[in-house]
């Protein structure tokens, strides 16, 4: 099913998930891999509107994203793959798309990806795909089947030369064809849904789901947050500052801000929220089994009318 479909039918916010697939090294076991599908499983229980399964710069992964894409739709559930450009050629982008395509999905998330320190190929090569709407581009017109999902920052892009450049871009990738929207992780409601209002008179009008990630384990945070560039509200540095080294309490604290982070964009009346799993799904569970019944009932009951 198309995820633009999926938005348009709902009634309540659609609910769903990211994972990615485990680095394949050399000399690697199978089970990281298959602990994945464990999780997929598991994850599939809680009957998410789409799973979306991530995809390497350059290719990175791509024959494990593609077979955990492939487990997904498999589950009954609606697969969205990423497809990162950043490192592909021009002259290579329609088979690697085709490739996608050919396998029936139906729905792709087009991403530039991060910009890579060292380049190991051909400078031209990784100027080929510098921006998302050269890749939206080439999937709009040459295979105009597909639902295009497309990123939104409500923090800002760590690459935006000015405020509002973003919802700006978000306008752009929208008349090219993208027709929903997932953010980058967030903590603070208040600055998403200021966001959200900016991004409403600007015009652009594709559902935008939320992006909220739970943080599970405190030696983690730092690279998180260095690789986003979102900031911590303060109730979160506190945990990290007086539980880095406890774990168990640590996860507490954070799940606890997670569920009322949750409860209160499903008040507020988003389109969507996309959980970042991180592969485990013990916390996703937590999440949406603590989320507030008042709004649980009446998100289930707006499925069933």
């Amino acid at each position: 099913m198309k995820i633009s479909e999926i938005f348009s039918q709902s009634n309540g916010p659609v609910v769903s998930f990211e994972i990615f697939p485990p680095k394949r090294k050399k000399n690697q076991s199978k089970e990281d891999f298959d602990s994945l599908l464990k999780t997929i499983d598991n994850l599939a229980r809680l009957k998410p509107d789409f799973i979306s399964v991530t995809y390497g710069a350059g290719g990175t992964n791509s024959d494990g994203s593609l077979e955990i894409s492939e487990y997904v739709k498999n589950k009954g559930i609606t697969s969205l793959p990423h497809f990162t450009s950043i490192g592909y050629p021009v002259e290579e982008i329609n088979s690697y798309l085709g490739t996608i395509y050919n396998k029936g999905f139906e729905n792709i998330l087009a991403l530039r990806g991060d910009l890579p320190k060292s380049p190991s190929k051909a400078d031209l090569v990784w100027r080929d795909f510098l921006h998302a709407t050269d890749l939206i581009k080439v999937i709009s017109r040459d295979f105009p089947n597909f639902c295009i999902g497309g990123a939104a920052y409500p923090e800002g892009h760590q690459e935006s030369s000015y405020a509002g450049q973003d919802i700006e871009i978000m306008k752009i990738k929208e008349k090219m064809g993208v027709k929903f929207f997932l953010t980058q992780l967030f903590f603070n409601n208040d600055n998403f849904f200021k966001f959200m209002e900016n991004v409403r008179n600007n015009g652009v009008e594709s559902p935008v789901s939320a992006g909220v990630m739970p943080l599970i384990s405190p030696k983690y945070v730092d690279k998180i947050i260095e690789l986003s560039g979102v900031k911590l509200p303060k109730e979160l540095e506190n945990a990290l500052e007086n539980y880095r080294d406890d774990e168990v309490e640590f996860r507490k604290r954070s799940l606890d801000y997670c569920v009322r982070q949750v409860n209160d964009l499903f008040e507020r009346g988003v389109d969507g929220v996309h959980l970042y799993t991180m592969n485990r799904h013990e916390a996703v569970e937590e999440i949406l089994d603590q989320v507030d019944s008042n709004v649980n009932r009446e998100v289930e009951l707006s499925k069933q009318t």
